[in-house]
């Protein structure tokens, strides 16, 4: 460019953005100053001068993607490999050009799955255009068109594998056959997918060809690529004559040939033929004597087939063993080790009847037939038969296991009994004999295999070792066998033969008990599926909506639907709610409730309206909603909006509320119409199942038999252990199986022999459908104690005559044995038995005949004979009744939600209202303070019992719930009432989800929730009910036990100033709040209190929390604190063979 400039002048020309914007310069860095004099003639040129410029540069990062799990999946994808994780090689070759001039700029060698910085020593210029491409062998070839900003460029490039073409060649002795089945796999992917190439040899084959070539064709979405590795299976044939049989492979080449070998089995049978009888000769009259026939060849024959040249080992090889059974004349045997044009030999074993046989014997075809000619062992020797029978003893009469068929192929050992003396290595300590048991467990050893006189011990071994190379074998051998584990227990038999010359029969008697073990695997959610896009229908006259209160002649109940007046609008699709004739004048409330289920995202709610005369506000989850401007009733134009992601939904039960009014002061119309629906689109992955906690039913059955071996149920973190005593035996197969599911066997297992008792499986996915959390000290009755129950109340009617007459010796001990050893279950169905067979109360006649010194054991047995409900309601009445708010705070606050609802129905069927109305008309009494303060609390969380009791816990419920009642309790620290979100959240939620709730709140916030509130709300009845729903129950009762034993000055953590009533003020009051201070004495009220209520519930975990944190177990501290006192003798032992007779805690 051409600038006139005044002469003499120094100038310095530098590049730089113009201030105005008219016009974009392009972008460029100066390379290097530009500064000169001008000078020349006046009006001329006065030189040329240089502006060196150059392009900026920025930086480029690449990221390497697999295709498959990137959402470009097309139809050139296998798309088997979706499933899988991604498999790209470690380093990956690139190379960028630069579009325009095509030359190389950069060349790189980067890893998969993360940005990798470009060096660009400038190379990448701003605004310049570049190729990214791909230098792999392995993947298929890519590129990326880039341009280069001037804040840095990142360029994601997804590859995939290079597909490869695969021929197989399958190999058979003696022909490959014709439509021969196989499949090809991922060895990455799970059984469970289907296989991604299936097919069948050629049917052109004729079955003479030793070798089939042929070309695996595959639609582009099932190609195989480059780097997997993959196996093929072999399908057998119909016949049996080709094995099922797999081969690994890995494809390293575009063009792969995989050599398939056919293992054909070849048929060898063995005819078992009887002597010839002696030569006859005829009477002379030159007649031919017909063939007599041969001998009978009956017997068990035992026999294996060897090969003649030794094997990669050194020895001969035995290629297979059998057994000829009893009435049998042949054996066909199918083996694929009997190969063609190899010699074998044929050893059949020495048995009572006959003699050991060998013949030698080539397979030049198939089948092969080897006649064994028979010999009859000679007769004058003792014959030793082994006899084994199961050891019953364990077992009751008519258990399954009793017909349990002994394995296969159970051998037994017969040696010198005084071997152990012997010296090692000689003949004396070698086996004398070896022999096999039959099914029915009976073994026979050849006459004259063991000689005369002599002293010998039999005792089980396996089939494992050559049984009949028994003169080979040393002891040491024999004992490895016996010590690598054994169906049974070790057994040994000792008997003496016979001195020569004696043919009378031994029996060598082997009594056998099964060996058993414990099994423990652990239950684990079964992956679930992504949810599919969901819709729910709100619109009124489809979906169920209600009216939660009469109006005038309209009951509480389904909303009334009515057909539409002329003036109102006509809909498509549902109808109006009211009463197109006359309804009350006022309000009307309508309420739809409808369950949001996890793994969705959270929906955006908008529906049209039309109402009569208005629609007046409308809630959502007790949350305002935007409800715009009514266009009356003749057209749908008003508009009801709840915007997504505003926290207005929540997981589970949702409420939505609206309210029409209906104006004037006589009955006349009202309707409201609504139309529309939420639609739940899926989150971006499959919500997180819930984890399976205690109380899951499962059971074990034999597959053998199909009886049921053993059942158990699971624990807090979804272990099971089920105890295998005379039930899960070593060496048999069972299917486990969830207890009410009608869904497959969880898996099939063998129980393995093992030095440990406990056989361990892998964790077992299972899909268990969510339900109401029970106590897990719950147990149902036995069958053993229910036939006691009659029994039982004699007894107990005859101790309460005794106890009654002033006779109290003997009665004591029966109580405590009948009331002391029963469940809780088992406890009600006395009572029922009781009150049926003398139409008294138990309790009421244990008080009755009861001394007064034993009031405690006395209160102590009739609460054990409540229904927990029972116990529960009129522990909460008594406490209402005398406004204590303790005892009421934890009947609520320490209990699963199920049962509260029981403790409801209880109520209001034993005092004729509900329990949370109750609470409240005792919260309006004067100087009702403590139970006003925490009334609303409690009648939340009565209300929402239901919805808390199949309420699931999902992490995101978790973070929700943590989140809002973090901002639920801020700045609330001069108030003494929950705010209602707070409430809403509590009340309907379990115990459990509540404690995760408190670790998530410790996680985001830095510390628990229960710190929180003490830090928002004042001390007090309500902090001290907020508190106790978030700490464990076991906990706290095993705390107060410890005060009720030593006082609460010596028992930090327990908050309380005395352990019995709060509200007296007489002497015996004070007193009492002296000894719960100080533990002179045991409070004996805390601890009947405590096992009665617990008992059947959670008492097993209490006591693991006392020895856990006092060191000391819960039995023996009662032992020793309970001692004085009158009447203390026998509540101490009733309370101590209660806990006892807990079933054992697992955390």
């Amino acid at each position: 460019f051409t600038l006139a400039l005044p002469l003499g002048e120094h100038v310095a020309v530098a590049c730089q953005p113009l201030g105005d914007r008219r016009w974009e310069p392009v972008p460029a860095s100066q390379h290097e100053p530009c500064e000169f004099n001008v000078s020349g003639p006046r009006g001329g040129v006065a030189g040329t001068q240089v502006l060196y410029l150059s392009p900026p540069v920025a930086p480029v990062s690449v990221t390497i993607l697999s295709a498959h799990h990137e959402g470009s999946g097309d139809g050139h994808v296998a798309h088997w490999l979706k499933s899988l994780e991604p498999k790209l090689p470690e380093r990956i070759a690139l190379e960028v050009r630069h579009e325009q001039a095509g030359a190389p700029v950069a060349s790189a060698t980067v890893s998969p799955g993360s940005a990798t910085m470009l060096s660009d020593e400038g190379r990448f210029f701003v605004g310049q255009s570049y190729t990214l491409q791909l230098r792999d062998a392995v993947l298929e070839d890519a590129k990326r068109d880039f341009t280069v900003h001037h804040s840095g460029t990142s360029v994601r490039l997804l590859v995939r594998p290079r597909s490869t073409r695969l021929s197989l060649a399958f190999t058979c002795e003696g022909g490959v056959p014709p439509g021969l089945g196989f499949q090809i796999r991922s060895k990455r992917a799970p059984a469970s997918h289907s296989p991604i190439a299936t097919g069948r040899t050629p049917d052109s084959l004729t079955g003479r060809d030793e070798t089939a070539e042929m070309s695996l064709s595959l639609p582009t979405e099932q190609q195989l690529v480059l780097g997997e590795a993959y196996v093929l299976t072999l399908e057998g044939s119909a016949d049996g004559m080709i094995e099922t049989s797999s081969l690994d492979f890995e494809v390293a080449q575009l063009d792969t040939r995989l050599i398939v070998k056919v293992g054909k089995r070849n048929q060898l049978r063995l005819m078992f033929l009887g002597p010839m009888p002696e030569a006859s000769y005829g009477s002379g009259d030159g007649d031919d004597e017909v063939d007599a026939p041969r001998a009978d060849a009956s017997g068990v024959i035992p026999f294996l087939v060897r090969t003649t040249h030794p094997g990669p080992t050194g020895q001969l090889e035995t290629v297979l063993r059998g057994e000829k059974a009893y009435a049998d004349l042949q054996s066909a045997v199918l083996h694929v080790g009997l190969a063609v044009g190899e010699e074998f030999v044929v050893e059949t074993a020495r048995t009572q009847k006959w003699e050991a046989l060998s013949v030698r014997f080539s397979m030049h075809a198939t089948p092969k037939t080897v006649e064994l000619r028979l010999k009859p062992a000679p007769p004058g020797a003792p014959q030793v038969e082994v006899r084994a029978t199961n050891d019953e003893s364990s077992l009751p009469e008519g258990h399954w296991a009793r017909a349990l068929p002994f394995p296969r192929n159970l051998g037994f050992v017969v040696r010198p009994a005084d071997a152990d003396r012997a010296s090692k290595g000689s003949k004396e300590s070698r086996p004398a004999a070896l022999g096999l048991l039959s099914s029915d467990g009976v073994g026979q050893l050849a006459a004259g295999s063991l000689p005369g006189g002599a002293r010998y011990a039999a005792m089980l071994t396996r089939s494992g070792v050559p049984l009949y190379d028994a003169l080979g074998l040393h002891e040491q051998q024999v004992t490895a066998a016996l010590e690598a584990g054994s169906v049974f227990e070790p057994s040994c038999y000792e008997f003496s033969t016979e001195p020569p010359g004696s043919t009378a029969p031994l029996t060598a008697a082997l009594s056998l008990r099964r060996r058993t073990r414990d099994l423990r695997f652990r239950l684990v959610p079964a992956p679930s599926a992504a949810p599919q896009p969901l819709t729910i229908s709100l619109t009124t006259g489809d979906a169920p909506w209600t009216q939660p209160q009469a109006h005038g002649r309209f009951a509480a109940g389904p909303a009334p639907t009515t057909a539409p007046r002329s003036a109102w609008y006509k809909p498509s699709a549902g109808s109006w709610l009211g009463d197109s004739a006359a309804w009350p004048a006022g309000d009307a409330v309508f309420e739809l409730r409808f369950d949001l289920p996890p793994g969705y995202t959270e929906p955006a709610l908008e529906l049209l309206y039309a109402a009569d005369n208005t629609l007046s506000h409308a809630m959502l989850n007790d949350r305002p909603l935007d409800i715009g401007g009514s266009r009356g009733f003749q057209t749908l134009g008003g508009v009801l909006r709840a915007p997504a992601q505003e926290g207005c939904f929540r997981l589970g039960t949702n409420v939505l509320q609206v309210t029409v009014a209906n104006s004037g002061s006589a009955d006349n119309p009202l309707g409201f119409y609504c139309s529309g629906q939420l639609a739940l689109s899926p989150a971006t992955a499959a919500a997180e199942p819930a984890p399976i906690g205690r109380g899951v039913r499962v059971f074990a059955r034999h597959v053998g038999c199909g009886a049921v071996a053993v059942e158990g149920a699971s624990t807090g973190n979804g272990s099971v252990v089920l105890r295998g005593h005379a039930a899960l035996f070593v060496g048999e197969r069972y299917d486990l199986h969830l207890a009410a599911s009608p869904s497959p066997a969880l898996g099939q297992f063998v129980v393995e022999d093992g030095p440990d008792p406990e056989l361990r499986l892998p964790d077992m996915p299972a899909t268990v459908e969510p339900a109401p959390l029970g106590w897990y000290d719950e147990q149902p009755s036995r069958s053993e104690m229910q036939s006691r129950t009659s029994s039982d109340v004699d007894r107990l009617s005859e101790a309460l005559k005794r106890r009654s007459g002033g006779f109290g010796m003997g009665s004591t001990s029966t109580l405590l044995d009948v009331l002391g050893s029963r469940r809780h279950a088992e406890l009600q169905e006395l009572r029922v038995a009781y009150l049926e067979r003398h139409r008294r109360e138990l309790a009421d006649d244990l008080a009755a005949a009861a001394p007064a010194f034993k009031g405690f054991a006395t209160r102590l047995e009739t609460q054990l004979l409540r229904s927990k409900p029972e116990l529960d309601a009129l522990t909460a009445s008594k406490a209402l009744e005398r406004g204590e708010v303790l005892p009421l705070t934890e009947a609520i606050c320490t209990s699963l939600p199920h049962s509260l609802v029981q403790l409801e129905s209880a109520h209001r069927e034993l005092f004729r209202e509900s329990l949370a109305d109750a609470i409240q008309r005792a919260a309006q009494r004067p100087r009702a303070d403590a139970i006003a303060a925490v009334a609303p609390l409690l009648a939340e969380l009565l209300a929402r019992a239901a919805e808390a009791s199949t309420a699931v816990s999902a992490s995101e419920a978790v973070e929700a719930d943590c989140r809002a009642l973090h901002e639920a309790f801020l700045g609330r620290a001069e108030r003494s009432s929950v705010p209602a979100e707070a409430a809403r959240v509590l009340g309907s939620r379990d115990r459990a989800h509540l404690r995760r709730v408190d670790e998530a709140h410790a996680r985001s916030y830095g510390a628990p929730l229960s710190q929180h509130i003490k830090g928002c709300m004042p001390d007090g009845p309500l902090r001290y009910a907020l508190l106790l729903l978030l700490e464990r129950a076991e906990d706290y009762y095993a705390r107060k036990l410890h005060a009720a034993f030593h006082g609460i000055r010596k028992t930090p953590g327990v908050n309380l100033k005395t352990l019995g009533p709060s509200t007296r003020r007489t002497l015996t009051a004070r007193l009492e709040r002296t000894q719960s201070m100080s533990g002179l004495m045991t409070h004996d009220g805390t601890v009947i209190a405590i096992i009665s209520s617990r008992c059947g519930r959670d008492l097993s975990g209490v006591a693991a929390s006392y020895e856990r944190l006092y060191r000391k177990p819960l039995v023996a501290e009662m032992r020793a604190c309970m001692t004085f006192g009158s009447g203390a003798s026998e509540l101490c032992k009733l309370a101590c063979a209660i806990v006892e007779g807990s079933p054992p805690y697992e955390a």
